[in-house]
């Protein structure tokens, strides 16, 4: 409902020109992937993973400090990948060059910022493993 439309393939990718066929792709790789994340991270998750004991309490503060960040990644990486992306398209227009994907300058825009995003979430979840000092304070038990 976002891509095909922004690339030029019409809503559901109907505008291809091959009938019902890249509905029923669509909804098969949805259902695959809904089923994969059902089955590890549901209720048999823990046994398909082999997650034996829950994590200590500094592991979990790493993992919450490394989620808090990888967070804020990706904010700033899809706000910077949303401004890279809008300038290349002012500067495209600027010199008369044509879009980078299909007929549509605000696919080039997207494309960008969620790859900004990706990266900015990857970059932040290494960043986020560097606890500070204050936060690896002994655990009192």
């Amino acid at each position: 409902m976002v891509f095909l439309p922004l690339v030029g393939g019409g809503l559901f990718g109907l505008g291809i020109g091959a009938g019902p066929l890249p509905i029923i792709g669509n909804l098969i790789l949805h259902l695959v992937y809904g089923a994969t994340l059902g089955i590890l991270y549901g209720p048999a998750g823990r046994v398909v993973v082999g997650e034996e004991a829950p994590p200590t309490e500094l592991e979990g503060r790493v993992i919450s400090h490394s989620d808090a960040v990888a967070a804020q990644g990706i904010v700033v990486g899809l706000g910077l990948g949303l401004a890279l992306g809008g300038a290349a398209v002012l500067l495209g227009w600027a010199t008369g060059q044509t879009a980078v994907l299909g007929d549509n300058p605000l696919a080039a825009v997207a494309v960008v910022g969620v790859t900004g995003a990706a990266l900015g979430g990857l970059v932040g979840s290494f960043i986020g493993l560097s606890v500070g000092e204050e936060k690896k304070r002994p655990v009192s038990g």
